[in-house]
């Protein structure tokens, strides 16, 4: 099967060539990791901040294009906007436009976001129809969802030399704006990266409360035990593979075997727990191969810009 598995997978592996001197290994590894740091303290992005066409309940931005740092987060933005006013929404008899300067900066709300790790999101930032996570970086968001980026995608697949495309760096990409609607605020991740309500009373899923209504340690009622198997026992993908490939249904094949030789003893009482086939038989040494070549890419790991065939059979496996 492992032999199957390498015969027919595609994935691809996204590496970046720098120039650079001498050298090999570990030494090489740092002079492309520099390269790529060095290239980035250089360059910015041009965006154009637009309120969101369905909204108009927000400061609409007159600044022109503004340049921003590839490695920034997208929640720099909002916290940007949003300590100059861009967060507050407006009754409908205020003016449109017109109320204060974006240079006006309001201390307190500054203040907030940079000692609290519980502040709520007020703006949510799209790329055409794409919501922009708030821990992307915005050179990802460009490349990823930005038209331009789009135009220039079909002849990235080798990602030979990315930095020396013009497109992302010389035209101006567009940036929607809008505030968060109140029924999204509950599952909107906190910008110091905490999920859920600030500064909440304590629920019923608290530590606290949780002994009130524990069988164990109050009635020692023991739980009764979930067989691990049944989460591979399906017969469609999980849902959260998204990918393509020629080899997925051995790959999805190979998991299921690994989960019972693994958790085959949950199907007999009292039986021993042992695996009957080691872990080690079900790694394929190529796509480890490529996965660790792709983690050694400077340039993926600071954009963020991990391939998805990687992330996700990291989750499902």
């Amino acid at each position: 099967m492992n032999n199957c598995l390498s015969q027919m997978e595609q994935f691809p592996v996204k590496v970046h060539d720098f120039p650079s001197g001498n050298g090999s290994g570990g030494s090489f590894s740092l002079n492309r990791g520099s390269q790529a740091l060095k290239f980035f303290n250089t360059h910015q992005l041009k965006c154009q901040l637009q309120r969101h066409p369905d909204c108009a309940n927000v400061k609409q931005w007159k600044g022109g294009p503004v340049k921003i740092d590839p490695l920034a987060l997208v929640q720099a933005i909002e916290r940007y906007l949003v300590v100059r006013g861009y967060g507050r929404v407006r009754e409908d008899d205020e003016d449109s436009d017109d109320d204060g300067s974006d240079e006006e900066i309001d201390e307190s709300l500054a203040a907030q976001f940079l000692n609290s790790g519980n502040v709520r999101h007020r703006l949510q930032f799209y790329i055409g129809e794409h919501l922009l996570p708030y821990n992307m970086t915005v050179y990802q968001a460009v490349r990823q969802f930005s038209v331009q980026a789009e135009d220039e995608r079909e002849s990235t697949d080798d990602e030979s030399n990315p930095l020396g495309r013009a497109g992302i760096w010389t035209k101006t990409h567009t940036i929607w704006y809008k505030p968060v609607r109140e029924d999204e605020e509950s599952s909107k991740d906190c910008v110091g990266g905490k999920r859920g309500r600030a500064q909440t009373a304590p629920t019923k899923t608290s530590p606290r409360n949780a002994k009130k209504h524990d069988e164990l340690w109050h009635d020692g009622v023991c739980p009764s035990v979930a067989n691990p198997l049944e989460v591979y026992l399906i017969p469609t993908p999980p849902e959260n593979i998204t990918f393509e490939d020629p080899s997925l249904d051995v790959i999805l094949l190979l998991r299921v075997l690994h989960a019972i030789s693994r958790y085959w003893y949950y199907l007999y009482d009292n039986a021993m727990c042992k695996e009957i086939i080691p872990t080690s038989e079900f790694i394929n040494s190529k796509l480890t191969a490529k996965a660790n070549r792709q983690l050694q890419d400077p340039l993926v790991i600071m954009t963020g810009n991990i391939p998805t065939w990687l992330t996700e059979l990291g989750k499902t496996w």
